[in-house]
């Protein structure tokens, strides 16, 4: 039976125009009886028959109405409702002495250029030089570095399989870099699991071997540590390291960014910068700043939002959210010198949404947006 999340999943895909016709009759065969919460449809500025129609009306301008049967319209409805209501946009905007809510209407603003989200992209360096480029390669194995086989396993998914130990003496160095607008996930020899976003780089010995596993993170990944209570794993990043047994935590580490911010899930980890060492417990952060530690609560939620497909925002200033916008729609942000209306985001939505989407909701909020190309023109 199809679940909720691969649901989710093949609706963004038939959206975008990506379906077979298997995954189409997957799609409409979905019987799962999905409710809207109580207080969607108490919107004084809309009522029950305009939600409807403007539900029915964007179902209808998709890309598979073939996937629509006619005994099952009401169903479609409560689904495509879910989808658009709760998972597309449901922002809230934050200014001075004034909250407004608002329910984000998908009208897309023609553009010369679309600029589309990112998806599975990412470059495999081998230790003697070699690249790969992973999304234009097939699927199976493609090298034997250090003992260990290299698989592409399926679209998106690296795996490494030792065959046989190594010397710990001359490791073979791989990395796995995504550009802007792509993301990989990977498992490495040792049974670990990290999922990469977008413009960020792993590097990692092909095996693992001696007393610890060490590798070095620029940019974001969420980790799923193997637990090895003998062999450490270290994760290094610029003026930080984290060090763990096994344990679920995300690591935000791009060099545009002022501070490192590690978020735990599960486990437990010491995270080390300049001379200070802090122990971070499952819902905890650690912020590190030139040799200096802050440990706070965490929304671990927003933390690993990207990785389940999604951006989330809680406060974020629009310089916040236009660096995530940049880096897995590869586009350049330019901000307007000139003042722009303070404001801060909070809510959710799809990374699988057009750009054009993304800002009209934005749009909300007063701020202005030109898009030249790949470039992206801030403005009031």
């Amino acid at each position: 039976m199809i679940t909720r999340e691969e649901f989710l999943h093949l609706y963004q895909k038939c959206a975008s125009g990506q379906c077979s016709d298997a995954e189409k009759e997957r799609l409409a065969d979905y019987t799962d009886d999905l409710k809207l919460a109580d207080n969607v449809w108490d919107d004084p500025l809309h009522s029950e028959d305009e939600v409807y129609h403007q539900i029915w009306d964007k179902l209808q301008k998709s890309r598979y109405p073939s996937a629509v049967k006619k005994n099952n319209n009401y169903l479609w409805l409560k689904i495509a409702a879910t989808l658009i209501l709760a998972s597309a946009a449901v922002w809230i905007f934050t200014v001075p002495r004034k909250t407004i809510n608002r329910v984000a209407q998908t009208k897309t603003t023609p553009a010369p250029l679309q600029i589309k989200p990112g998806g599975n992209k990412a470059i495999l360096t081998l230790s003697d030089g070699t690249s790969i480029a992973l999304n234009d390669t097939k699927n199976g194995m493609l090298t034997t570095q250090s003992g260990t086989q290299v698989t592409k396993a399926r679209e998106g998914m690296l795996v490494y399989q030792p065959r046989h130990k190594t010397s710990a003496d001359h490791p073979a160095i791989n990395s796995v870099a995504t550009p802007r607008g792509g993301q990989y996930h990977l498992v490495l020899s040792d049974g670990t699991r990290v999922w990469l976003n977008a413009a960020s780089e792993l590097k990692f010995p092909a095996q693992f071997s001696g007393n610890e596993r060490r590798v070095e993170l620029k940019g974001e990944a969420y980790f799923e540590v193997h637990r090895n209570l003998s062999v450490p794993f270290i994760v290094h990043t610029s003026g930080q390291e984290v060090k763990v047994l096994g344990t679920h935590f995300n690591i935000k580490a791009y060099s545009d960014e002022a501070s490192v911010k590690t978020s735990l899930l599960q486990g437990r980890v010491n995270v080390t910068s300049g001379s200070k060492t802090s122990t971070l417990n499952p819902g905890f952060e650690a912020i590190s700043n030139q040799g200096d530690i802050k440990v706070r609560p965490a929304d671990v939620q927003q933390s690993i939002a990207w990785k389940n497909g999604w951006f989330q925002f809680n406060n974020a200033t629009i310089e916040e959210v236009m660096k995530q916008v940049s880096r897995w729609y590869d586009a350049d942000i330019v901000i307007s010198k000139a003042p722009l209306p303070l404001r801060q985001f909070t809510g959710t939505i799809s990374r699988q949404v057009p750009i054009s989407e993304m800002l009209e909701m934005l749009r909300y909020t007063g701020i202005k947006f030109s898009i030249r190309d790949r470039k992206i023109l801030v403005h009031q």
